[in-house]
């Protein structure tokens, strides 16, 4: 089961409003809380006036976690896992 756990409405570059909406496996996320790798999705919508417009139901964030993975043979005391709801809602405004 996945929960909704964020709502984001941003301005896209051409003036659109987007939508996008992150589930996760875990109930709780909050900003300090670590992401791991697969456990959320985001889905993004268009929205118009008169529509709701579903434009992504599975956006990539690959690029997101390959880009804060971690170093091997470095130990985290925080575990693994480098990616934040912060990071998350950051790198979806950039990609808006």
């Amino acid at each position: 089961m996945r929960y909704l756990i964020q709502t984001l409405l941003t301005n896209s570059k051409s003036g659109e409003q987007i939508k996008y909406e992150v589930y996760s496996e875990n109930r709780k996320s909050d900003f300090i809380d670590k992401i791991p790798e697969g456990s959320c999705t985001v889905i993004s919508y268009k929205l118009t006036e008169r529509t709701i417009q579903l434009l992504d139901r599975d956006v990539n964030l690959q690029p997101l976690f390959d880009a804060h993975r971690p170093a091997q043979d470095v130990f985290y005391p925080d575990g693994p896992h480098r990616i934040n709801l912060e990071m998350l809602v950051d790198y979806l405004n950039q990609q808006a």
